[in-house]
């Protein structure tokens, strides 16, 4: 064979594993997503999940921040990032919130919604997809340092 042709063989074959690596990505991420919506669907389909032992801590600590108007946690034993979490989460009400009068009045609606089912409902819905996102967000990155490393 003259070494300035190319094996139609080898191109064949190269591009067959490529479309097979291809194949096996869509198929993971299919299957990802699916565990995934298994995952929101049973957190948010209404199973009482009883109370957690430190979702007190973290509704408390947005209601005070409401109230008192200091964007500070409550206390530094809990991680930072949920109370986070659960300031932006109440800040969903906002817009129904404002069109009270003042904004103190504003501020106390917002925290009595805070105390709320409804809030601990939504706020445990978003952890849960914060969770179930996870697998996702490990396996892109296991993808991504795959191809750098």
């Amino acid at each position: 064979m003259v070494p300035d042709e190319k094996d139609p063989h080898t191109e064949s074959q190269v591009g067959s594993t490529k479309q097979k690596q291809w194949a096996e990505g869509i198929l993971a991420i299919i299957v990802l997503l699916a565990f995934a919506a298994v995952f929101l669907w049973s957190a948010m389909s209404g199973v009482d999940f009883g109370m957690h032992w430190d979702e007190w801590k973290i509704i408390e600590g947005v209601q005070e921040s409401l109230v008192s108007g200091v964007v500070l946690p409550a206390g530094y034993n809990w991680p930072s990032l949920t109370y986070l979490i659960a300031l932006a989460t109440s800040l969903a009400d906002l817009p129904s919130v404002l069109r009270s009068g003042s904004s103190t009045a504003a501020n106390q609606q917002l925290a009595d919604f805070v105390g709320s089912p409804l809030f601990n409902h939504q706020l445990r819905a978003l952890f849960a997809a914060l969770t179930a996102s996870t697998a996702l967000f490990t396996s892109s990155l296991r993808g991504h340092w795959a191809r750098v490393g």
